[in-house]
């Protein structure tokens, strides 16, 4: 608030409480905060608390990073990248069938799972051999691990339709879906609840091919990143 004089930043107390159309720090606030806040709390909110102190008690908390993001940035543009995709079993099926012919690392296949919320059997018709070997090497257990220190396990389990990837793993996730591309790597058998096609490689589908365009026109811009996923 004091490197940023703009009007977002600065306009007073919202004039409804429990509705947020982008107008101002303060609007955002009283929208993502439960119970809502007096303006005497908000005020002394912003006045007392640190930006991850504020944020934290924020919900969704991603959203509301994202929004103070893009005030916050001169050009959000060069540092946001958003899509929409309708179909992320060619994701799940491709890292799979990547991890068991040794393409890619346990902790590679964990990226994947960790950002879909994404456990294998699920999404795939796989043996008891190929089930165990998947799920023996994966840590569950940081399933709704946040991304930064600050943020507390709510981050993520109160909204389980919300996961993230920090630096490292944001980077072989993106790497991932480079390769594949570039690879058109083979598929997974999927299983007939989760299967939108019939597919058998990377390329076969469409939301893939998507992603795999838009990250890496832009991903080289981007020295830390990092990324989220909501369910829409």
């Amino acid at each position: 608030m004091n490197r940023h004089r703009g009007r977002w930043f600065s306009s007073g107390a919202p004039e409804e409480a429990g509705t947020y159309n982008g107008e101002s720090l303060r609007q955002l606030l009283a929208f993502s905060l439960e119970p809502t806040p007096t303006v005497k709390q908000l005020e002394r909110m912003l006045a007392t608390l640190t930006v991850s102190a504020t944020v934290r008690r924020c919900h969704p908390q991603f959203w509301a990073m994202d929004e103070i993001m893009r005030q916050v940035l001169d050009r959000p543009e060069d540092a946001i990248i958003s899509l929409e995709l309708d179909d992320i079993s060619g994701l799940i099926s491709v890292a799979a069938r990547a991890f068991l012919d040794r393409k890619i690392t346990a902790a590679t296949l964990w990226a994947v799972a960790k950002l879909h919320s994404a456990k294998f059997d699920n999404w795939l018709q796989l043996d008891s051999k190929q089930s165990k070997c998947i799920d023996s090497a994966l840590p569950w257990h940081r399933m709704w691990q946040p991304i930064y220190s600050w943020q507390d396990k709510r981050a993520c389990t109160d909204d389980e339709w919300t996961n993230c990837l920090g630096v490292a793993d944001t980077r072989r996730f993106t790497r991932f879906v480079m390769d594949a591309y570039r690879g058109n790597w083979a598929a997974a058998p999927l299983a007939e609840r989760s299967r939108a096609q019939s597919s058998g490689r990377f390329r076969d589908f469409p939301d893939c091919v998507v992603l795999a365009k838009s990250i890496g026109r832009k991903l080289a811009k981007l020295r830390r990143p990092c990324v989220y996923r909501v369910w829409g």
